[in-house]
This record gives structure tokens, C-alpha cells and sequence, in this order.
């Protein structure tokens, strides 16, 4: 559920002009977010559409499979949020360059949220640095915890390296809560994929 700033009503938008994303984004049933009009079942799909969702959805379940929490977003997200894979079908000429106030009027955004931007970049991985005083058996599961995250963050970065318009970003920060979260790029002709999550701020 969404916890609505803006409106000063700090409960869930529910009204044609008070909304997140209109209309709602949604989960196909092979476990990919996407718009309405996008499905994204295999035997519904362009074949190269599907390649591409999948080597999406394997990125993220090779990170599950490293760690419990291989999938946890981070970046200071105050719950333990998790990266989910998004597809949207995009054409350049219709929907124009892949910057992130394009891609969120695409999946219909609220003003709000594209008013609110934070462009940020993959980390590689983060260092965890432990006190003196601190015992080794102390830190093993924050170690653990932060290698997982840069496991992750590092194969995006190799994953996106090669592919166009790539962008990183959150929207809506001090708006709502969860602040929704994007790391998606063009992965094929007709095609914008990668990964959505939300983090907890207050």
C-alpha cells in the first residue's frame, strides 16, 4: 500500500485525480510488473520480448540464489524492500527518448512523482567497515547482508553495461511511501526492462 504525502491525507490515493500510477501497474503472471495493455506470457508474447524478460528475471534469481537477501534494494530503504522485474513495451517514436520523465508518463505516472526525481548511479561493491572494538562473529551477518546487495548491483551494472539509455532512479521522495525505484534500460528493439522496488524513507 502507498502511504500519500502530498495530499496531506498520509493514506492511499484512491480518486481519478489522486492516484500513483493510473492506470495501476500490475503482475503478469510469469511474476513480471507491467502496464495494462503489457501481458508478458510466454505463449502471448514476441518471442525476443520474452528472451529479454527472461535473462531479466534470471540476473534476479541468480541474486536470490546467493544470498536470502540477494534481492533486498538497500540504499538506505528503511524496510527491506525488494527488486522486482518490470517490462514495457516502448517505441521511439511514440514515446520518445528513455529518460525517466518519459518512462513515467508511459506507465502513467502522477505529476507528483515526476516532479520529484533522483537520478543515481549502480554501486559497485560496498565496502563494510567494522569497529575495533567489534567482534568478528558480530559483523558476519551485516557482511554477509552487504555483500549480497553488491552481488546484485554489480551484474546490473554488467547486465546494463552494454545496453541503451540506461537509467537509475527513484521518484516521489518526501511525496509517498514506498518511494517507488527503477533500474531499466532498452533491452531490445520495442522493449524498455530491468527492475522496480520501492524503499521506505521517513
Amino acid at each position: 500500500n502507498w502511504i500519500c504525502k502530498w495530499d496531506g491525507s498520509y493514506g492511499m490515493p484512491s480518486s481519478e485525480s489522486n492516484f500513483v500510477f493510473s492506470p495501476p501497474l500490475k503482475m503478469s503472471r510469469c511474476g513480471v510488473v507491467c502496464s495494462k495493455k503489457d501481458t508478458w506470457e510466454p505463449t502471448e508474447s514476441d518471442e525476443n520480448f520474452v528472451d529479454s524478460i527472461n535473462s531479466v528475471i534470471d540476473l534476479l534469481e541468480e541474486a536470490q540464489g546467493e544470498s536470502d537477501s540477494g534481492d533486498i534494494i538497500g540504499h538506505g530503504d528503511e524496510s527491506s524492500g525488494k527488486w522486482l522485474p518490470i517490462a514495457i513495451q516502448w517505441t521511439s517514436d511514440d514515446d520518445g527518448d528513455l529518460t525517466p520523465d518519459n518512462f513515467l508518463q508511459k506507465i502513467g505516472a502522477h505529476s507528483q512523482l515526476r516532479k520529484n526525481v533522483q537520478v543515481w548511479k549502480l554501486n559497485d561493491a560496498k565496502e563494510y567497515e567494522s569497529d575495533e572494538d567489534e567482534s568478528d562473529d558480530d559483523n558476519d551477518g551485516d557482511e554477509d547482508y552487504e555483500d549480497s546487495k553488491s552481488f546484485l548491483e554489480k551484474s546490473m551494472k554488467t547486465f546494463f553495461s552494454d545496453r541503451k539509455s540506461f537509467i537509475f532512479f527513484c521518484c516521489g521522495d518526501g511525496k509517498l511511501n514506498p518511494v517507488p525505484l527503477f533500474a531499466v534500460a532498452k533491452i531490445c528493439d520495442g522493449l524498455v526492462a530491468g527492475f522496480i522496488g520501492g524503499v521506505i524513507y521517513t
